[in-house]
């Protein structure tokens, strides 16, 4: 349970920044990057297809449970389910509301997902492992106060730079970026969690 709580928080550090950081900034990138198109709309798009990660950025980790304990097949048929559902509930919506089906689209399947998560793999994790069902939806929790956090930091920045280039634009990524990654670890990790955050990066280099 410690190394899972460990490796949870990394992740929430890892994945959820990256995520958070294109979600804020997302139409003054489309606005550079395709100036002909409505980056309102690029950008709810990617929200829609994104914000799956959001939620499960800590958790993501806990699909390795069931492998390490050989426990498969709850997991293996309830993503086969949910994709079941997918296309049911995405040829209904394109059916009857058309003029919505690029938003039908890319939000129906992050919306399973984030049920799945929340109704089947979170409980049944804690189930394998012998411990409170309601155990990880703490970490679940605490992923979503770091993306709020983010969220505003991102939002606070771009009141004071304006973006005007690529390269405005690549100096607000950058400061929205460490910002963001200096709170998480601030908020997440203790003293022995972030030494592992420096043995992985001393690693890699």
């Amino acid at each position: 349970m410690k190394e899972l709580r460990v490796a949870i928080r990394i992740s929430i550090v890892i994945v959820s920044v990256p995520i958070v950081t294109f979600c804020c900034l997302g139409i003054q990138f489309y606005s550079l990057w395709q100036p002909t198109l409505d980056p309102y709309i690029l950008t709810l798009l990617s929200v829609l297809g994104c914000m799956a990660f959001i939620v499960v950025a800590g958790t993501q980790i806990l699909y390795n449970v069931f492998t390490a304990s050989n426990h498969l097949k709850v997991n293996s048929l309830t993503f086969v389910a949910m994709g079941v559902v997918n296309i049911i509930i995405v040829y209904c919506g394109l059916k009857f509301y058309p003029q919505y089906n690029m938003y039908i689209i890319v939000g129906t399947s992050s919306v399973l997902a984030i049920l799945r998560q929340l109704c089947v793999v979170l409980p049944y994790v804690s189930r394998l492992l012998g411990v409170s069902c309601t155990t990880f939806y703490k970490e679940t929790f605490l992923t979503l106060i770091c993306c709020a956090v983010n969220t505003i930091i991102a939002l606070a920045i771009l009141k004071v730079c304006t973006i005007s280039g690529w390269l405005s634009f690549t100096i607000d990524v950058v400061l929205v970026g460490v910002l963001a990654v200096l709170s998480e670890c601030f908020l997440l990790l203790n003293a022995e969690e972030r030494k592992k955050i420096k043995q992985l990066i001393s690693r890699r280099k």
